[in-house]
């Protein structure tokens, strides 16, 4: 199935394969995508003191950082005084599409 509403694909996919610009960005199991993503919360200082490999892609503004993170569980344990919601399905593609447009 091929499907730009990602409530749909959280609701009935197993899979998830994410084009754009013609590039395969990721393949996974759908449950492991929203369990390993978060998108935290935080200033510029505390971002920086996470590994590199932590952080996808990063957006910052006048009141922070927004960034999308891998395994938010870690993240959580590393920097417990920020903010790291749950990513959705929304919030993953957003997020690697704006990388691409850097």
């Amino acid at each position: 199935m091929s499907s730009h509403i990602t409530a749909d694909l959280e609701q009935i996919a197993d899979s998830i394969a994410y084009l754009h610009n013609g590039q395969l960005l990721f393949q996974e199991n759908k449950d492991d995508l929203l369990q390993e993503y978060g998108v935290l919360h935080c200033g510029e200082d505390v971002l920086t003191s996470l590994p590199a490999g932590l952080v996808v892609f990063t957006r910052r503004g006048a009141y922070g950082c927004e960034s999308l993170v891998r395994e938010r569980r870690t993240v959580q344990k590393l920097l417990p005084e920020a903010v790291c919601d749950a990513a959705r399905l929304d919030d993953i593609m957003r997020f690697y599409s704006g990388r691409d447009a850097q």
